[in-house]
């Protein structure tokens, strides 16, 4: 004899809702597993792509905030570091472990118009200082720091202090292009002429970056840079000629007139060969054919991933930098 079951009860709305829930999670997991798995390959890139983003755009390493930022420019309204400031050299072919002075076909190559990655160089190397300087969220002890400890020596090992402007100065000033022309600013102690930038009115007419310029080369007999210790040079040669190569300074314009952000770059004085990275490189491991970049002039300082440029010195408007042994306008 057969004995019938009972007819199965209703599912509770409860049961119903915890089911359905359950469900939808196991196949949120599956899926999220599932592209995890296909996307294996693609993660070491995307981990590289981020870092090089830090690299080109600075870290706190390179002299920005941890957090990744440019506070202190944005604040006073100076242009950010990005492709416009990065160092530029010259394309130097190698053969035989020397330095071929052209490029593949053979055609001299002394443009110094490649950029180089990195924040190494004159223009990144004081615009990180300045952020630091500038930065309106730092703590008094932070921005105190920055005071004390944000400047290296010079090559002969000297050290040239920021002004003793209140942090209070200091947060009031702003980028201003303008007193380029309308002769606010005191004094420009760069060879680099911008006068054809200005209006007939007083105004700046080209890009905001181009009012950040670094120096070009010296006029080595209104110099006055220290030797530095070791160095051997030739008696009969105007010691600045050679000592000279090893700085650059940044002019930034700003509302109380020209600043001069002066820069120590050890490594200019062995003329270093370095890859599209920044790193030197020892030409003489070089495949024939491989290209480097290099500044053949060496007019004005050239920093590396190994030797950076320092900033060693910071003056406002009004200020004499340290190595100018004349007064006066160089425009």
């Amino acid at each position: 004899m057969m004995v019938s079951r009972p007819a199965p009860k209703p599912m509770s709305k409860w049961a119903k809702g915890a089911c359905m829930g359950v469900a939808i999670l196991l196949v949120l997991a599956l899926g999220i597993a599932v592209t995890d798995w296909t996307r294996g390959g693609d993660e070491d890139e995307s981990s590289i792509q981020t870092d090089a983003s830090m690299t080109e755009e600075g870290s706190s390493s390179d002299g920005n905030d941890a957090d990744g930022s440019w506070r202190g420019l944005e604040t006073a309204g100076i242009p950010k570091p990005g492709a416009w400031s990065r160092q530029r050299m010259s394309l130097a072919a190698i053969r035989d472990g020397k330095i071929d002075y052209g490029t593949k076909d053979g055609k001299t190559d002394y443009s110094a118009d490649h950029p180089v990655a990195g924040l190494y160089g004159a223009i990144d190397t004081a615009l990180a200082t300045v952020n630091r300087l500038l930065d309106p969220e730092s703590s008094d002890d932070e921005w105190n720091d920055v005071i004390r400890n944000g400047l290296a020596a010079d090559g002969g090992g000297v050290e040239h202090p920021f002004s003793d402007a209140s942090r209070w100065w200091w947060a009031q000033r702003r980028f201003q292009p303008d007193s380029l022309c309308s002769g606010q600013a005191d004094s420009n102690y760069l060879a680099a002429k911008l006068d054809d930038g200005c209006s007939p009115d007083g105004a700046w007419t080209r890009k905001a970056t181009d009012a950040i310029t670094n120096n070009v080369y010296w006029y080595t007999d209104a110099t006055g840079f220290p030797i530095p210790d070791g160095l051997q040079l030739d008696s009969r040669v105007n010691p600045q000629e050679i000592v000279s190569r090893a700085y650059d300074a940044v002019l930034i314009s700003m509302d109380d007139g020209d600043w001069h952000v002066t820069m120590y770059c050890p490594a200019t004085l062995s003329r270093p060969v370095v890859d599209r990275d920044g790193n030197e490189i020892d030409i003489t491991r070089m495949k024939p054919g491989d290209e480097a970049y290099w500044n053949p002039a060496s007019h004005v300082g050239v920093g590396t991933k190994q030797h950076p440029c320092q900033t060693v010195e910071v003056t406002v408007g009004g200020q004499k930098p340290f190595w100018a042994a004349v007064d006066g306008d160089y425009r």
